[in-house]
């Protein structure tokens, strides 16, 4: 096949951005082939696979890629893996259109690899799929010949030539064919052929070859003559006696040209005598002769030779060449005229060869259809196939005397699968129309008169459930719309009139809960409007007048309360503006111009009431900005100069809150940068001219970097990384165009790498490797944009053992132990899981039973401990927890119960001691902590309270010596010592915050004062040695963390000091051996776990 740091910190960090992207490159697939192409091209095989193999699962050219590796492989004579190649591709769904040179390429392999009956039913079943592709002819014909079957491999190179009279292998191996079986004038006729329609192709040199020995009747030739089986053809008998004979080599034979050479006065004495015969249907007799007979008697013989043997650097050739080009190029248009004939007939008979009849047609060389076409090929009419370049339907139907399309028309795709069902009558569709996806699903329905749509219309998900309903009269929408979404969920519904929107309209979220409702008249909102969260609280309202906003337009918080009251006037913001807090309190007033701008000073007041902030504006562009503390005293000052202004924002508490430089067109225009309270950064991104452009980067609050992305345009464009808050490596991949592309790395907090995934346009595509965090791997899942097609698990050792596939998705799915026990079991159904899922112990005991609706988890969800106690339970909605969710302790002891609403937490979460006591309540509002989080003793007394506004402490309190909460002690931005006491005087709690996380040393005492709690927190993460104590002082257990995950041995005691429970865990998961006792420390049961699965119970 051609085919402000010092330069050594500067340049650190600009070698370990640079390492990361060299060690996970973003490949241009398309680069990399054509670059493992021209090494191919130069011999260069090795480096070629390299290339190609850069091209990961689930790129667009990987199937592409395959194929070059499985040819360069069998150029390079590793035909077992080329074979592996071949199979690797022909297994998936993408890119069938290479399957025809796949199968061509798999079945030669298979020859090479002396696998020849295997190549041969590769051959056929892939020409039954395939019937134009020249090329699989060609092999199977090649791998017969290896064969020494030249009979067989004789009928299938004439198969071919009928299909591509162009194919030169295929004239040169027919004469191959013909040579070894004896038959010395049809290889003659071959072989000219050959150089014909090649002159300086990849077997002329051995056409001449052949040439030669016949013209000079050499020992070959003649021992292949004379071990014949049959005999030749009547009508080249003479022929080839003459030629045999040698006489036209006598210098007495007259050469009619001026090349003298012994295969020219041969070509000349057997086009003399050849003599066309109609009745012999003989191959050879049908398909050469009438040609090389018509330019033989039209004297255009010299003409075929000089322009055959073209190839050769002779003088008298080329200068015969140079002078007759118009000559040459007549003879050419006569080829060409003959060998299309051939082609778009297909017919062997001379004499039934009509091209007024069905034809084959083509543009630029490539199969197009068949069927009979008038005017030059501009009017088709009567019957048609319509066909993909290697010869598999595309699309079949009829046409009138007009050429207009008439009756039923079908189509369908690549793979064989009907496609689409119309019906014609004049040229105008008409009646029923069905379309179906590639794997038989159908995808929608219509009706159709008079050429446009009329009557239901109805579309469908790849899984059958239907995406849209509606009715169209005369080509336009009328009536009823609905849109739903893959779970069923309705969606939309609207209503037409004539092909506007008009009349009422609503939208849901994907839980089914009311999203919007308003009406519509001529295509543009007209009356009231409102939209509410998808927890039914009401979260707009508003009264348009077409489409633009008219009167008052109200915001909502979640919680109810208003957030903002606008006034429009025909969709300008005009009049008075009111913003609130989230619990109500004023956050600011003021009027808008009747140009919807805003002039003079706007004031901003905290939720205390008192003045925050003044922003100075003149014609809606900010002039200037001052920030107060509670006493009212200028704290900061931000001015426009030269129409630039930095702004710098304060939070009410006077810490500064973001950093951001405005241009005099009020674009955000340089490096803008938020912070913590303790002034530290927590954002840097680059801005230009109002758009992210450049490396952002955000910040954990001990200084370590969380994670850093390219921009470009507002889209995050480039190498992505991201890091746990103790500097090690989370993730780190490419994004283009704001989508997950290619190849990223998963990494968990010990730093081993646990997942390579494959994206394409922001969907899992091709390759998904999990690995334990040993380093072998676990599972390797295939995945089709976005749905799961095949899993495959692997042993200890690394190799597999167990493997599901899903075809087009579906199909039962199970899992197993590593010791191949049943773990999971569960249904997919359009790549999506459906129905009840369950996982399962070693033993065979349920561990969890949940269910899912199209891929959503839906209903109850249970998990068990291993001996059958339950461990959790709750309820889902469409993949969103909803309700009160319960957790226990393996005895049965309730731990912990939280509440949900539409997905998140929201009311109260409790945790309870083994005793039944609370242990601590928090309060969430709608996913943050908001109000109270409230800790206890184990005897059930308040230890401290924290007062959290959306998940930010902002104080804490606790219960002074008359049992009543003390006044609150503030935080400053999350950031505070608490010293907590009992209501005896006791230490409760000693703990400090920063930027809402634990850090430093955590106490936690009896009421008695004795210690119950000591730990060590880093910014929220626990770290080393856990332990806690009963009241009486004896040690109740010992837990090792590592990066917030439990990690390393653990001990448990009984309040005797006996040892009831030993064990260890990696990174939050049980690894190896965990020892349960009896009160008395007598062992009664051994686990065994690896990395966090449960192997064996002693």
């Amino acid at each position: 096949m051609n085919r402000h740091l010092t330069l050594v910190a500067v340049l650190c960090l600009a070698c370990m951005y640079t390492n990361a992207q060299k060690n996970n490159p973003l490949i241009n697939s398309a680069e990399a082939i054509q670059s493992g192409i021209k090494l191919y091209d130069d011999g260069k095989y090795k480096e070629a696979l390299k290339e190609f193999q850069q091209v990961k699962a689930g790129d667009t050219n990987y199937v592409w890629a395959l194929y070059e590796c499985a040819l360069t492989c069998s150029a390079d004579s590793q035909y077992a893996q080329g074979i592996r190649y071949c199979e690797q591709a022909l297994a998936l769904t993408t890119e069938r259109e290479r399957a025809p040179e796949l199968l061509t390429q798999y079945g030669s392999l298979l020859d090479y690899d002396n696998q020849q009956e295997r190549s041969l039913k590769i051959f056929d079943s892939a020409i039954a799929l395939y019937p134009a592709y020249t090329t699989l002819y060609v092999n199977k014909g090649t791998t017969l010949l290896r064969m020494k079957k030249y009979k067989e491999a004789e009928k299938v190179f004439q198969q071919a030539l009928l299909i591509n009279p162009y194919s030169a292998s295929s004239h040169y191996k027919l004469g191959l064919c013909a040579i070894n079986q004896g038959q010395v004038v049809p290889a003659f006729l071959s072989m000219v052929a050959n150089l014909v329609m090649e002159p300086e192709g990849r077997f002329s040199l051995n056409a001449i070859a052949i040439l030669d020995n016949i013209a000079k009747s050499k020992d070959d030739v003649m021992e292949e003559v004379n071990k014949r089986k049959e005999e030749p053809n009547e009508n080249f008998r003479m022929i080839e006696q003459i030629v045999l004979s040698k006489i036209a080599l006598d210098k007495n034979y007259k050469s009619i040209i001026d090349l003298d050479d012994p295969i020219s006065r041969q070509m000349q004495v057997v086009f003399e005598k050849l003599s066309f015969d109609e009745t012999d249907n003989n191959f050879w007799m049908q398909y050469y002769v009438p040609f090389y007979k018509k330019m033989f008697d039209e004297k255009k013989f010299e003409n075929l030779v000089y322009y055959a043997f073209s190839g050769i650097d002779i003088k008298t050739i080329k200068d015969y060449n140079k002078k007759n080009k118009k000559e040459l190029s007549a003879f050419v248009d006569e080829v060409v005229a003959y060998s299309n004939l051939i082609r778009s007939t297909r017919e062997l008979k001379y004499s039934k060869r009509n091209p007024n009849g069905p034809l084959y047609y083509f543009s630029s060389g490539v199969l197009v259809g068949k069927g009979i076409a008038r005017n030059n090929g501009e009017i088709l009419t009567g019957p048609w196939e319509f066909y993909y370049p290697a010869g598999n339907i595309k699309g079949s139907g009829g046409y009138n005397d007009k050429g207009e399309k008439e009756g039923p028309w079908k189509y369908y795709h690549f793979n064989g699968q009907l496609k689409g069902d119309e019906s014609y009558r004049n040229g105008k569709q008409e009646g029923a129309e069905t379309y179906y996806y590639d794997h038989g699903v159908v995808s929608s329905r219509a009706v159709y008169k008079n050429g446009e749509p009329h009557g239901p219309h109805t579309t469908y998900f790849k899984d059958g459930s239907t995406k849209m309903t509606a009715n169209y009269s005369n080509g336009k929408l009328h009536g009823v719309k609905k849109t739903f979404n893959e779970t069923g969920v309705l969606h939309a519904v609207e209503t037409y009139d004539n092909g506007k929107q008009s009349g009422p309209f609503k939208t849901y979220h994907n839980n089914g809960q009311l999203e919007s409702e308003g009406a519509y008249v001529d295509d543009k909102v007209n009356g009231p409007y409102k939209a509410w969260y998808n927890d039914g609280v009401l979260s707009l309202e508003a009264q348009y007048v077409q489409d633009k906003v008219n009167g008052v337009l109200k915001r909502y918080f979640e919680n109810g309360k208003p957030n903002t009251v606008e006034t429009y006037n025909n969709g300008t913001l005009e009049g008075e503006y009111v913003s609130y807090y989230y619990d109500g309190q004023l956050y600011t007033k003021y009027v808008n111009n009747k140009k919807g701008k805003v002039s003079g000073d706007v004031q901003y007041l905290d939720k205390d009431g008192k003045l925050y902030y003044t922003f100075t504006f003149d014609e809606d562009k900010l002039k200037a900005a001052r920030y107060f503390d509670k006493a009212g005293k200028q704290i900061s000052l931000s001015e426009t100069s030269k129409g630039k202004i930095d702004l710098l924002v304060y939070n009410a508490d006077g810490t500064k809150k973001v950093a951001t430089p405005y241009n005099a067109k009020g674009e955000i225009d340089g490096i803008q940068t938020y912070f913590y309270g303790s002034g530290k950064n927590k954002e840097v991104n680059p801005y230009v001219k109002g758009e992210l452009n450049g490396e952002a980067a955000s910040y954990f609050s001990n200084g370590q970097k969380k994670a850093v992305a390219q921009y470009v345009a507002n889209k995050k464009d480039g190498y992505y990384t991201s890091w746990f808050l103790h500097g090690g490596k989370e993730e780190e991949g490419w994004y283009k165009d704001n989508m997950v592309q290619g190849e990223w790395l998963l990494y968990n907090e010990t730093g081993n790498l646990i997942a390579r995934t494959n994206y394409l346009n922001g969907e899992l595509n091709g390759l998904k490797t999990s690995y334990w965090p040993n380093g072998i791997k676990e599972t390797e899942d295939f995945y089709e944009m976005g749905t799961l097609l095949e899993t495959v698990s692997f042993d200890t050792t690394g190799k597999v053992l167990h493997r599901v596939k899903l075809p087009n998705g579906s199909g039962k799915f199970t899992s197993v132990y590593l010791n191949g026990k049943p773990y999971g079991e569960g249904t997919y159904i359009n790549g999506n899981l459906d129905g009840v899922f369950r996982h399962y112990y070693i033993d065979g005991s349920v561990q969890a039973i949940q269910c899912f609706k199209k891929g959503l988890r839906d209903s109850i969800f249970r998990t068990y401990h291993y001996g059958g106690k339950i461990s959790s339970e709750g309820v889902y909605k469409l993949n969103e927890k909803i309700g009160t969710w319960k957790y226990y302790r393996p005895d049965g002891s309730l731990s912990q119960t939280e509440e949900y609403t539409a997905g998140k937490l929201h009311g109260k979460k409790i945790y309870y001691y083994k005793n039944g006591k609370v242990d601590a309540e928090v309060t969430y509002e709608r996913g943050d902590r908001h109000g109270m989080y409230k800790k206890y003793s184990e005897e059930g007394v308040l230890a401290y309270q924290l007062h959290y506004e959306f998940d930010l402490p902002v104080g804490y309190s606790y219960l002074g010596r008359n049992n009543e909460p003390v006044a609150e002690i503030p935080f400053l931005r999350g950031s505070g010592k608490i010293n907590a006491l009992f209501p005896n005087g006791n230490s409760s709690v000693t703990v400090e915050y920063v930027e809402g996380q634990q850090n430093g040393q955590y106490k936690r005492n009896h009421p008695s004062g004795k210690l119950c709690l000591e730990n060590t927190e880093v910014y929220g993460n626990s770290e080393d040695l856990m332990k806690e104590y009963y009241p009486d002082g004896t040690l109740r257990s010992v837990y090792t963390y590592q990066h917030d995950n439990l990690h390393g041995p653990y001990k448990e005691y009984n309040a005797k000091g006996i040892l009831v429970e030993e064990g260890n865990q990696y990174n939050g998961d049980y690894h190896g051996e965990q020892r349960f006792y009896d009160d008395n420390g007598k062992l009664k049961q051994v686990r065994v776990y690896y990395f966090g699965q449960l192997l064996s119970v002693k």
